[in-house]
């Protein structure tokens, strides 16, 4: 396990069953060794035979454009480059929606003068759908690839909490091969691709929402439960310090919003994680859900019942939406010993509506 005496350098360490008997295996200065793998003999992989031809050229590209495509092409398809991760997956978030995207790709070529590090250059630009998708049938095979999403001003788009959301890896196909993905940001190859396009434009839209709340609470000692909290993707991995805590009781809101129209046909709403011995007790026995769209309301549930600490879906018939306001109506117990409102994430499964061709058609 990981262990550190002062929680600033951890190391790898063992002990006992009953946590006597310390002793450390590795603990080098400077750095966290956190990721524990047990040693194992592990089964010989197959042999899968090759079933693409040898590339024609052994060596990677330069910089000289007749080069690039000496090994073919393969078939790239993002099918949706704002799909998220599940809450409490450890990953990033995807891109923030937005419209007029585009997607830029780049190359790593072999280093021609021996002074200066390997090049990166620009290869081409493609269009990113309004819902996501990015397809694109002649990328070059069997070079290493790197890939950075722009809005239409062509800034790099950003993930909610303001870091750069491009794919930092080095992608790569033989010829005649095809990639498949969802999500453009770190870690979005472990995401499940959907079995068709129109299944890969719904995705949890919730961290590309502006949040506001009726009231949060700030403790003494500083801390403060901030409505960004419920869309943090968040709900198990922290207990009450990934949650939105009012300064108030039945009758507090969270609202979530959004620069552009999305389609949505789900809420999943998450109770906070109880932990008596830090006295969060707390259960949310029911909610309303109110729906609005250019400022006016255009539908509404009034009640979800009990929320689960692993997430209540509550679905509906798919509805336009630029808003949605989500007020706790009952609940009973407390958060930190204090008997106040509170939820820990809330999904939003959307798609981006159509709305925004006609958007697009006007600009």
């Amino acid at each position: 396990f990981s262990y550190s005496a002062d929680g600033k350098d951890f190391g790898l360490y063992s002990c006992k069953l009953d946590g006597s008997d310390l002793q450390k295996v590795i603990d080098m200065p400077g750095t966290h060794e956190l990721d524990v793998q047990v040693l194992k003999p592990r089964p010989i992989p197959p042999i899968v035979r090759e079933e693409f031809s040898a590339p024609r050229a052994n060596i990677p590209p330069t910089e000289d454009p007749a080069t690039h495509y000496e090994n073919g092409t393969f078939r790239f398809d993002c099918m949706n480059i704002y799909t998220n991760g599940a809450v409490d997956e450890p990953m990033p978030d995807a891109p923030r929606i937005t419209t007029n995207a585009r997607i830029r790709f780049y190359m790593n070529v072999q280093r021609q003068n021996p002074h200066y590090p390997d090049p990166s250059i620009f290869l081409k630009e493609a269009e990113v759908s309004l819902m996501g998708g990015v397809h694109e049938d002649d990328v070059p095979a069997d070079v290493p690839l790197f890939e950075q999403v722009v809005d239409g001003k062509g800034n790099v788009l950003e993930t909610s909490d303001g870091k750069f959301a491009h794919v930092m890896g080095m992608n790569f196909e033989r010829m005649g091969a095809g990639t498949k993905c969802v999500g453009c940001h770190a870690g979005h190859s472990m995401l499940p691709v959907p079995v068709n396009k129109s299944l890969a434009e719904w995705f949890n839209v919730s961290p590309s929402a502006t949040v506001s709340a009726s009231s949060f609470f700030t403790s003494e000692e500083g801390k403060v439960y901030r409505p960004r909290r419920v869309v943090d993707r968040q709900a198990q991995s922290g207990g009450d310090t990934v949650a939105w805590v009012a300064n108030e009781g039945v009758g507090a809101f969270v609202q979530l919003s959004w620069e552009i129209p999305i389609e949505v046909r789900q809420f999943v709403l998450y109770g906070i994680k109880h932990q008596p011995h830090k006295g969060t007790t707390i259960v949310v026995n029911d909610c309303g859900i109110v729906l609005y769209y250019n400022s006016m309301e255009v539908g509404r549930i009034a009640s979800t019942g009990r929320l689960d600490e692993k997430g209540t879906p509550v679905s509906i018939s798919p509805v336009d939406i630029d808003a949605v306001r989500i007020i706790i109506k009952d609940f009973a117990g407390t958060v930190n010993n204090l008997s106040l409102a509170a939820l820990a994430e809330v999904e939003t499964i959307a798609r981006i509506s159509k709305l925004n061709y006609a958007r697009k058609t006007e600009e």
